[in-house]
């Protein structure tokens, strides 16, 4: 049997988050403050906006366990004949596409396949955007009735975690389009953005996965896993 603390794992996720947003500062701070730029290698592997490093591969292990949390629970509600199983499968495809994105940067393709075909400057500097908000729009009427039928607790941490994410992950990209547009990409202001941004993501996903680990423990108390 393993026992989970919701309030302790998160605690941990939440510290790995401050830890390696802190060293991508650290690594900025002389460029920005100084003048002087840290080898592009070491400012790459800490870049809190950047690719293939320690912060793209935690953002998406985060979301890839939101999705197998979401999947458990999708389990457990099928083995119950649950109406409520189909909402929560689509739950863990959906964070499994977020990881995949994340790790694949599947929304800068898109931006790039579309920016030839829209006046992509301003808040639609990044082209993503102009997909992404009417597919939020959809999954948003498709759970809506969903969400409003859970307990209340769970429901009030699912919308704020919900706000968290697409606060960041959304709007303050369609902002920090407007900022590139004004003062160019690299700036102090697109930094501190980026930073902004990429934290609230992580901070929207782990205050997710407390919500179901809540959820789980109030709601179903444990899961069992069989093996045949």
């Amino acid at each position: 049997m393993i026992i989970v603390f919701p309030k302790q794992i998160v605690r941990y996720l939440f510290t790995i988050a401050v830890v390696l947003d802190g060293l991508s500062f650290l690594v900025q701070l002389p460029r920005y403050a100084l003048g002087y730029a840290l080898p592009q290698k070491i400012v790459d592997f800490f870049n809190i906006g950047g690719e293939y490093n320690p912060q793209a591969w935690y953002s998406s292990l985060l979301l890839v366990l939101c999705s197998l949390l979401l999947l458990l629970i999708a389990a457990e509600e099928r083995r119950l004949f649950s109406n409520t199983t189909g909402y929560w499968y689509g739950l863990s495809f959906v964070f499994f596409y977020l990881a995949s994105d994340e790790m694949l940067l599947l929304h800068e393709r898109a931006s790039e396949l579309l920016s030839p075909h829209i006046h992509a400057v301003g808040i639609f500097r990044y082209a993503w955007v102009v997909i992404a908000i009417p597919i939020c729009l959809i999954l948003g009427v498709v759970f809506l009735k969903f969400l409003l039928n859970l307990p209340q607790r769970i429901r009030t941490l699912f919308f704020v975690s919900a706000g968290l994410y697409l606060g960041g992950a959304l709007i303050l990209e369609m902002i920090e389009g407007a900022v590139a547009s004004l003062y160019g990409e690299g700036s102090i202001f697109d930094f501190l953005l980026v930073a902004i941004e990429e934290f609230l993501e992580k901070l929207g996903t782990i205050l997710f996965i407390y919500a179901l680990l809540t959820h789980i423990r109030l709601s179903i108390k444990s899961i069992q896993i069989e093996i045949r």
